[in-house]
Protein backbone atom coordinates (compact mmCIF):
# COMPACT_ATOMS: atom_id res chain seq x y z
CA UNK A 1 0.00 0.00 0.00
CA UNK A 2 2.68 2.34 0.85
CA UNK A 3 4.15 1.87 -2.20
CA UNK A 4 1.26 2.29 -4.19
CA UNK A 5 0.80 5.65 -2.67
CA UNK A 6 4.35 6.63 -3.49
CA UNK A 7 4.07 5.64 -7.09
CA UNK A 8 1.22 8.27 -7.22
CA UNK A 9 3.21 10.67 -5.50
CA UNK A 10 5.82 10.10 -8.43
CA UNK A 11 2.87 10.74 -10.63
CA UNK A 12 1.57 13.55 -9.34
CA UNK A 13 4.92 14.99 -9.06
CA UNK A 14 5.88 14.27 -12.43
CA UNK A 15 2.19 15.78 -13.66
CA UNK A 16 3.00 19.36 -12.04
CA UNK A 17 6.43 19.72 -12.93
CA UNK A 18 5.33 18.81 -16.40
CA UNK A 19 3.18 21.76 -15.98
CA UNK A 20 5.38 24.05 -13.96
CA UNK A 21 8.11 23.62 -16.88
CA UNK A 22 5.45 24.31 -20.19
CA UNK A 23 4.57 27.08 -18.13
CA UNK A 24 8.21 28.31 -18.39
CA UNK A 25 8.52 27.58 -21.59
CA UNK A 26 5.86 29.69 -22.54
CA UNK A 27 6.92 32.66 -20.83
CA UNK A 28 10.40 32.00 -22.42
CA UNK A 29 8.71 31.48 -25.89
CA UNK A 30 6.86 34.90 -24.89
CA UNK A 31 9.55 36.69 -24.21
CA UNK A 32 11.41 36.12 -27.36
CA UNK A 33 8.19 36.29 -29.52
CA UNK A 34 5.47 38.38 -28.00
CA UNK A 35 1.75 37.71 -28.86
CA UNK A 36 0.65 39.63 -31.42
CA UNK A 37 -2.37 41.68 -30.13
CA UNK A 38 -5.20 40.64 -32.55
CA UNK A 39 -4.73 37.02 -32.23
CA UNK A 40 -2.10 34.36 -34.77
CA UNK A 41 -4.54 34.80 -37.40
CA UNK A 42 -2.84 38.15 -38.69
CA UNK A 43 0.85 39.03 -39.10
CA UNK A 44 0.62 42.41 -37.11
CA UNK A 45 3.57 42.97 -35.32
CA UNK A 46 3.86 46.03 -33.26
CA UNK A 47 6.58 48.66 -33.58
CA UNK A 48 7.58 46.58 -36.65
CA UNK A 49 10.32 48.62 -38.43
CA UNK A 50 12.18 47.84 -41.46
CA UNK A 51 14.14 49.60 -44.12
CA UNK A 52 13.62 48.41 -47.60
CA UNK A 53 15.59 48.72 -50.69
CA UNK A 54 13.06 48.60 -53.11
CA UNK A 55 14.15 48.34 -57.01
CA UNK A 56 10.42 49.31 -58.44
CA UNK A 57 9.45 51.39 -61.03
CA UNK A 58 8.21 54.61 -59.31
CA UNK A 59 8.79 53.94 -55.67
CA UNK A 60 11.63 55.54 -53.80
CA UNK A 61 14.27 53.81 -52.10
CA UNK A 62 15.16 53.37 -49.21
CA UNK A 63 11.79 53.40 -47.79
CA UNK A 64 10.37 52.94 -44.15
CA UNK A 65 8.10 50.33 -43.78
CA UNK A 66 7.04 50.38 -39.86
CA UNK A 67 3.97 49.54 -37.88
CA UNK A 68 2.35 51.21 -34.94
CA UNK A 69 1.07 49.57 -31.47
CA UNK A 70 -1.85 47.72 -33.46
CA UNK A 71 1.15 46.09 -35.75
CA UNK A 72 -1.34 48.36 -38.72
CA UNK A 73 0.58 50.65 -40.75
CA UNK A 74 0.15 54.67 -40.05
CA UNK A 75 -0.23 56.72 -36.73
CA UNK A 76 -0.43 55.32 -32.98
CA UNK A 77 -4.50 54.98 -32.58
CA UNK A 78 -5.70 58.21 -30.55
CA UNK A 79 -5.96 58.33 -26.89
CA UNK A 80 -9.40 60.16 -27.73
CA UNK A 81 -10.44 57.60 -29.69
CA UNK A 82 -14.08 58.51 -29.08
CA UNK A 83 -13.47 61.93 -29.76
CA UNK A 84 -11.95 61.46 -33.29
CA UNK A 85 -13.36 59.70 -36.91
CA UNK A 86 -11.75 56.86 -37.20
CA UNK A 87 -11.46 54.65 -40.40
CA UNK A 88 -9.59 51.42 -40.60
CA UNK A 89 -8.54 50.63 -44.43
CA UNK A 90 -8.55 46.55 -45.36
CA UNK A 91 -7.52 44.78 -48.28
CA UNK A 92 -4.10 42.71 -49.30
CA UNK A 93 -1.31 43.78 -50.93
CA UNK A 94 -2.79 46.72 -52.77
CA UNK A 95 -4.04 48.26 -49.44
CA UNK A 96 -0.51 47.55 -47.58
CA UNK A 97 1.57 49.01 -50.13
CA UNK A 98 4.56 47.66 -48.35
CA UNK A 99 7.33 49.29 -50.82
CA UNK A 100 5.84 52.11 -50.43
CA UNK A 101 7.25 54.62 -47.33
CA UNK A 102 5.28 54.76 -44.61
CA UNK A 103 3.89 58.22 -45.72
CA UNK A 104 3.34 57.55 -49.47
CA UNK A 105 0.79 54.33 -49.34
CA UNK A 106 -2.42 55.91 -50.23
CA UNK A 107 -4.04 55.11 -47.00
CA UNK A 108 -1.44 57.71 -45.07
CA UNK A 109 -2.05 60.19 -48.51
CA UNK A 110 -5.80 59.90 -47.40
CA UNK A 111 -5.76 60.57 -43.94
CA UNK A 112 -3.89 63.88 -44.75
CA UNK A 113 -5.81 64.68 -47.46
CA UNK A 114 -8.88 64.71 -45.44
CA UNK A 115 -7.44 66.37 -42.58
CA UNK A 116 -8.93 69.55 -43.24
CA UNK A 117 -12.12 68.66 -43.33
CA UNK A 118 -11.92 66.51 -40.09
CA UNK A 119 -9.23 67.33 -38.14
CA UNK A 120 -9.24 64.66 -35.76
CA UNK A 121 -8.88 61.58 -38.29
CA UNK A 122 -6.98 58.42 -37.82
CA UNK A 123 -6.67 55.90 -40.61
CA UNK A 124 -4.83 52.41 -39.74
CA UNK A 125 -3.86 50.85 -42.51
CA UNK A 126 -4.59 46.99 -41.80
CA UNK A 127 -3.72 45.29 -45.15
CA UNK A 128 -2.21 42.41 -45.28
CA UNK A 129 -0.18 40.44 -48.24
CA UNK A 130 -2.22 37.85 -49.73
CA UNK A 131 -5.38 38.37 -47.82
CA UNK A 132 -8.39 37.60 -49.51
CA UNK A 133 -12.17 38.09 -48.23
CA UNK A 134 -12.08 34.93 -46.15
CA UNK A 135 -9.29 36.71 -44.05
CA UNK A 136 -11.12 40.15 -44.38
CA UNK A 137 -14.05 38.35 -42.95
CA UNK A 138 -12.13 36.71 -40.05
CA UNK A 139 -10.13 40.55 -39.70
CA UNK A 140 -13.53 41.71 -38.91
CA UNK A 141 -14.25 39.19 -35.98
CA UNK A 142 -10.76 39.54 -34.37
CA UNK A 143 -10.02 43.02 -34.89
CA UNK A 144 -12.69 44.95 -36.21
CA UNK A 145 -14.87 44.23 -33.46
CA UNK A 146 -12.73 44.63 -30.72
CA UNK A 147 -11.35 48.40 -32.37
CA UNK A 148 -14.75 49.48 -33.29
CA UNK A 149 -14.02 52.11 -35.73
CA UNK A 150 -16.48 54.84 -37.02
CA UNK A 151 -15.50 53.12 -40.68
CA UNK A 152 -14.01 50.37 -42.63
CA UNK A 153 -13.07 50.68 -46.13
CA UNK A 154 -12.38 47.54 -47.85
CA UNK A 155 -10.10 46.96 -51.39
CA UNK A 156 -11.03 43.81 -52.54
CA UNK A 157 -11.09 41.67 -55.50
CA UNK A 158 -7.36 41.27 -56.44
CA UNK A 159 -6.49 37.77 -54.26
CA UNK A 160 -9.63 36.15 -54.41
CA UNK A 161 -9.08 36.01 -58.41
CA UNK A 162 -5.37 35.14 -57.82
CA UNK A 163 -6.99 32.12 -56.41
CA UNK A 164 -8.52 31.08 -59.22
CA UNK A 165 -5.91 31.68 -61.82
CA UNK A 166 -3.51 29.83 -59.46
CA UNK A 167 -5.54 26.82 -59.94
CA UNK A 168 -5.73 26.53 -56.23
CA UNK A 169 -8.75 27.98 -54.10
CA UNK A 170 -6.90 27.32 -50.73
CA UNK A 171 -3.90 28.85 -51.26
CA UNK A 172 -2.35 31.53 -48.72
CA UNK A 173 -5.56 30.53 -46.74
CA UNK A 174 -4.07 29.75 -43.44
CA UNK A 175 -7.23 30.86 -41.13
CA UNK A 176 -9.08 28.29 -43.19
CA UNK A 177 -7.02 25.46 -42.64
CA UNK A 178 -6.89 25.79 -38.88
CA UNK A 179 -10.54 26.55 -38.25
CA UNK A 180 -11.65 23.62 -40.11
CA UNK A 181 -9.99 21.47 -37.57
CA UNK A 182 -10.42 23.19 -34.34
CA UNK A 183 -12.62 24.85 -32.22
CA UNK A 184 -13.78 24.85 -28.59
CA UNK A 185 -11.61 24.59 -25.67
CA UNK A 186 -8.77 23.16 -28.67
CA UNK A 187 -8.87 26.61 -30.04
CA UNK A 188 -9.37 28.49 -27.01
CA UNK A 189 -5.86 26.84 -25.90
CA UNK A 190 -4.20 28.05 -29.12
CA UNK A 191 -5.53 31.70 -29.40
CA UNK A 192 -4.12 32.23 -25.52
CA UNK A 193 -0.53 30.14 -26.26
CA UNK A 194 2.66 31.57 -27.98
CA UNK A 195 3.93 27.83 -27.22
CA UNK A 196 1.25 26.22 -29.06
CA UNK A 197 0.70 28.88 -31.98
CA UNK A 198 4.45 28.50 -32.92
CA UNK A 199 4.35 24.45 -32.49
CA UNK A 200 1.50 24.46 -34.79
CA UNK A 201 2.85 26.67 -37.58
CA UNK A 202 5.68 24.73 -37.55
CA UNK A 203 4.17 21.65 -37.84
CA UNK A 204 2.33 22.83 -40.93
CA UNK A 205 5.64 23.60 -42.26
CA UNK A 206 8.02 20.83 -41.74
CA UNK A 207 5.30 17.48 -41.45
CA UNK A 208 2.29 19.08 -43.26
CA UNK A 209 4.37 20.63 -46.05
CA UNK A 210 1.98 23.75 -45.91
CA UNK A 211 2.97 26.82 -48.27
CA UNK A 212 2.77 29.43 -44.56
CA UNK A 213 3.15 32.30 -47.34
CA UNK A 214 3.69 32.44 -50.66
CA UNK A 215 7.16 34.10 -52.78
CA UNK A 216 6.87 37.43 -53.12
CA UNK A 217 4.58 38.59 -56.18
CA UNK A 218 6.34 41.80 -56.72
CA UNK A 219 8.31 43.07 -59.23
CA UNK A 220 8.36 45.13 -62.52
CA UNK A 221 6.37 44.35 -65.37
CA UNK A 222 7.94 43.55 -68.29
CA UNK A 223 6.00 43.86 -71.38
CA UNK A 224 6.07 40.05 -72.60
CA UNK A 225 4.71 39.41 -76.45
CA UNK A 226 1.43 36.61 -76.10
CA UNK A 227 3.54 33.43 -77.62
CA UNK A 228 0.40 31.41 -78.40
CA UNK A 229 -3.18 31.84 -79.13
CA UNK A 230 -5.82 32.21 -75.76
CA UNK A 231 -7.54 29.09 -75.10
CA UNK A 232 -10.66 30.37 -73.14
CA UNK A 233 -14.07 29.24 -72.48
CA UNK A 234 -17.50 31.03 -74.05
CA UNK A 235 -17.75 32.12 -70.60
CA UNK A 236 -15.05 33.73 -68.51
CA UNK A 237 -17.09 32.93 -65.10
CA UNK A 238 -15.97 29.16 -66.31
CA UNK A 239 -12.55 30.20 -65.03
CA UNK A 240 -13.43 31.33 -61.35
CA UNK A 241 -14.31 29.00 -58.95
CA UNK A 242 -13.83 31.18 -56.40
CA UNK A 243 -16.58 33.83 -57.41
CA UNK A 244 -19.05 32.26 -55.42
CA UNK A 245 -16.91 32.36 -52.34
CA UNK A 246 -16.17 35.60 -53.00
CA UNK A 247 -19.90 37.15 -53.05
CA UNK A 248 -20.83 35.24 -49.63
CA UNK A 249 -18.24 36.75 -47.93
CA UNK A 250 -18.95 40.19 -48.96
CA UNK A 251 -22.09 39.67 -48.19
CA UNK A 252 -21.50 38.60 -44.62
CA UNK A 253 -18.81 41.21 -44.27
CA UNK A 254 -21.60 43.55 -44.83
CA UNK A 255 -23.94 41.77 -42.69
CA UNK A 256 -21.53 41.79 -39.69
CA UNK A 257 -20.91 45.74 -40.54
CA UNK A 258 -24.57 46.59 -39.64
CA UNK A 259 -24.40 44.29 -36.74
CA UNK A 260 -21.33 46.44 -35.54
CA UNK A 261 -22.89 49.59 -36.39
CA UNK A 262 -20.16 50.58 -38.30
CA UNK A 263 -20.25 52.37 -41.96
CA UNK A 264 -18.69 50.28 -44.51
CA UNK A 265 -17.41 51.22 -47.84
CA UNK A 266 -15.84 49.40 -50.90
CA UNK A 267 -13.31 50.21 -53.43
CA UNK A 268 -13.23 48.47 -56.71
CA UNK A 269 -9.93 47.03 -57.86
CA UNK A 270 -7.58 48.92 -60.60
CA UNK A 271 -5.42 47.30 -62.56
CA UNK A 272 -2.43 47.86 -65.10
CA UNK A 273 -4.29 45.93 -67.42
CA UNK A 274 -6.67 47.06 -69.96
CA UNK A 275 -9.28 45.63 -72.51
CA UNK A 276 -7.15 46.93 -75.71
CA UNK A 277 -5.18 45.26 -78.65
CA UNK A 278 -1.69 46.20 -77.15
CA UNK A 279 -2.86 44.31 -73.61
CA UNK A 280 -4.39 41.53 -75.76
CA UNK A 281 -1.21 40.99 -77.12
CA UNK A 282 0.66 40.87 -74.01
CA UNK A 283 0.75 37.54 -71.68
CA UNK A 284 -0.18 38.42 -67.91
CA UNK A 285 2.71 37.88 -65.51
CA UNK A 286 2.17 37.21 -62.06
CA UNK A 287 3.25 34.52 -59.33
CA UNK A 288 -0.76 33.37 -59.33
CA UNK A 289 0.08 32.23 -63.11
CA UNK A 290 2.65 30.50 -62.37
CA UNK A 291 1.60 26.98 -62.03
CA UNK A 292 -0.50 27.08 -65.09
CA UNK A 293 0.26 25.12 -68.04
CA UNK A 294 -1.56 27.89 -70.23
CA UNK A 295 -0.99 31.66 -71.16
CA UNK A 296 -3.34 34.25 -70.36
CA UNK A 297 -3.06 37.42 -71.99
CA UNK A 298 -2.91 40.73 -70.22
CA UNK A 299 -6.56 42.02 -71.33
CA UNK A 300 -8.20 38.76 -70.11
CA UNK A 301 -6.82 38.60 -66.61
CA UNK A 302 -8.12 42.14 -66.40
CA UNK A 303 -11.95 40.73 -67.69
CA UNK A 304 -11.23 38.77 -65.43
CA UNK A 305 -10.55 41.18 -62.45
CA UNK A 306 -13.40 43.02 -63.83
CA UNK A 307 -16.18 40.31 -63.37
CA UNK A 308 -15.46 40.73 -59.38
CA UNK A 309 -15.52 44.27 -59.71
CA UNK A 310 -18.78 44.11 -60.90
CA UNK A 311 -19.77 41.55 -58.45
CA UNK A 312 -19.03 44.13 -56.04
CA UNK A 313 -20.98 46.68 -57.21
CA UNK A 314 -23.75 44.74 -57.50
CA UNK A 315 -23.81 43.21 -53.97
CA UNK A 316 -23.20 46.70 -52.72
CA UNK A 317 -26.57 47.79 -54.45
CA UNK A 318 -28.52 44.91 -53.49
CA UNK A 319 -27.26 45.83 -49.90
CA UNK A 320 -27.78 49.18 -50.19
CA UNK A 321 -23.77 50.13 -49.31
CA UNK A 322 -21.32 52.00 -50.64
CA UNK A 323 -18.96 51.25 -53.32
CA UNK A 324 -17.03 53.68 -54.76
CA UNK A 325 -15.67 52.46 -58.30
CA UNK A 326 -12.02 53.03 -57.92
CA UNK A 327 -10.83 50.82 -60.77
CA UNK A 328 -12.38 53.09 -63.42
CA UNK A 329 -10.78 56.30 -62.12
CA UNK A 330 -7.05 54.97 -62.74
CA UNK A 331 -5.79 54.47 -65.67
CA UNK A 332 -4.31 51.39 -67.13
CA UNK A 333 -0.63 53.23 -67.21
CA UNK A 334 2.82 52.02 -66.57
CA UNK A 335 2.93 55.68 -64.57
CA UNK A 336 0.70 54.41 -61.69
CA UNK A 337 1.78 51.02 -61.55
CA UNK A 338 5.05 49.31 -60.77
CA UNK A 339 3.15 45.50 -61.74
CA UNK A 340 -0.24 43.95 -62.65
CA UNK A 341 -1.96 45.67 -60.18
CA UNK A 342 0.27 46.99 -56.99
CA UNK A 343 0.36 51.25 -57.33
CA UNK A 344 4.06 53.23 -57.26
CA UNK A 345 3.85 56.49 -55.19
CA UNK A 346 2.44 58.22 -58.33
CA UNK A 347 -0.27 55.70 -58.07
CA UNK A 348 -0.89 55.91 -54.59
CA UNK A 349 -1.16 59.40 -54.47
CA UNK A 350 -3.91 59.41 -57.02
CA UNK A 351 -6.15 56.79 -55.39
CA UNK A 352 -5.92 58.78 -52.61
CA UNK A 353 -7.28 61.70 -53.71
CA UNK A 354 -9.55 60.15 -55.78
CA UNK A 355 -10.92 58.51 -52.73
CA UNK A 356 -11.31 61.76 -50.77
CA UNK A 357 -12.76 64.12 -53.77
CA UNK A 358 -15.47 60.92 -53.54
CA UNK A 359 -15.83 61.14 -49.83
CA UNK A 360 -16.00 65.14 -49.48
CA UNK A 361 -18.17 65.28 -52.59
CA UNK A 362 -20.78 63.37 -51.61
CA UNK A 363 -20.20 64.37 -48.12
CA UNK A 364 -20.71 60.30 -47.58
CA UNK A 365 -18.90 60.40 -44.27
Amino acid sequence: MKQKNTFYSKIILLFFSLIFSLLILEFGVRILSPMLPFGPYFDLKPYHKVKLYPNLKGVSSPAWHTANKWGMRGDDPPVNWEECFTILTIGGSTTQCYYLDDKKTWSYLLQKKLKPIYPKIWIGNAGIDGHTTLGHLLMMDKVVKRVKPDAIMFLVGINDLGLSLSGNIQANEFERIFMKRTSGFKLFLYEHSRLLQLAYLWEKILIDDVTVKLTSGHGNYIPTKMDAPENLPADLREMLPTLPNFRKNVISIINKAKELNIKVMFLTQPSLYGDSDYWSSMKAISYWLNKRKDSISAATEWRLLEIFNHELLRICAEHNVECFDLATQIPHSFEYFYDSCHFNEKGAELVASEIATYMISFDNY
